[in-house]
């Protein structure tokens, strides 16, 4: 599929809109859970595109989705249907910004991402007090695509990660 510009409503949620056809094909249904393969691995939820929509071979997804996927709009990337498991354990360390982390800031975090399917390596953006604040996803137990829940014990480093890749 070809790579276009995520909707301003869908930025920040890890949305791909596609198509009634490549809906279809893939075998999904909104809310199912898609990989989207560029140069890297990453996921995205499921959503129909727009009733005006006139492409039925773009994916539309954010720009930190792209950056995840290491890929660029109109680029062509696969993409296929994949299962998620609620994930045990997560380690986030933030990109910038060096934290203060107790109970409070990582339960908040915790609620803000559950639901998300996140994948290993992927930089997630979540809005604290009206700023975005961005986080690597350095560790997932299990591996491969996850989604957070009530269960799953979050952790977050203090200090902004090293590896800027």
């Amino acid at each position: 599929m070809r790579i276009g510009e995520a909707k301003q409503r869908d930025v920040g949620k890890k949305r791909a809109r596609i198509g009634p056809e490549a809906m279809d094909y893939l075998k999904v249904t909104p809310g199912d859970i898609i990989d989207v393969m560029g140069s890297r691995s990453s996921c995205a939820v499921v959503w129909p595109v727009d009733e005006d929509e006139k492409f039925p071979d773009i994916i539309r997804i954010d720009g930190q989705t792209r950056k995840n996927i290491g890929a660029s709009l109109n680029d062509i990337v696969k993409v296929k249907k994949v299962s998620t498991k609620i994930a045990k354990s997560v380690s986030l360390t933030p990109l910038n910004d060096t934290v203060t982390v107790d109970k409070e800031f990582t339960d908040f975090v915790k609620n803000r991402l559950k639901g998300l399917p996140i994948s290993h390596g992927d930089e997630i953006s979540v809005m604290i007090l009206g700023n975005s604040m961005d986080f690597k996803i350095t560790k997932t137990s299990p591996k491969h695509v996850v989604k957070i829940d009530r269960s799953t014990t979050l952790t977050i480093s203090t200090e902004p990660s090293v590896d800027r890749k």
